[in-house]
């Protein structure tokens, strides 16, 4: 089963002080998740960058997705109607 993980990864920059980036995952655990973002955040940063967060390393924080909800019942009537009406 796999969860969606948003996973937030932050670092210092030289430049910019201290910068981050939320990404979503989709992963079975959170580990999952937390590599495939910071792979994305590792490669998309050039050679200085990366030597930035090889230095003073990275924040990782990373928490289940909140799940959809289900709609009530009378919702779920109202829209059966609703397409019932445009079929017929």
């Amino acid at each position: 089963m796999t969860n969606e993980w948003v996973v937030e990864v932050n670092w210092l920059d030289r430049r910019s002080g201290k910068v981050g980036r939320t990404l979503r995952r989709k992963g079975g655990a959170p580990h999952v998740a937390i590599r495939a973002a910071v792979n994305q955040v590792w490669f998309d940063r050039d050679r200085k960058q990366r030597n930035d967060i090889r230095r003073d390393g990275l924040t990782i924080t990373c928490n289940l997705a909140a799940p959809l909800q289900e709609a009530p019942q009378e919702v779920r009537e109202m829209v059966d109607r609703a397409i019932a009406g445009r079929l017929a």
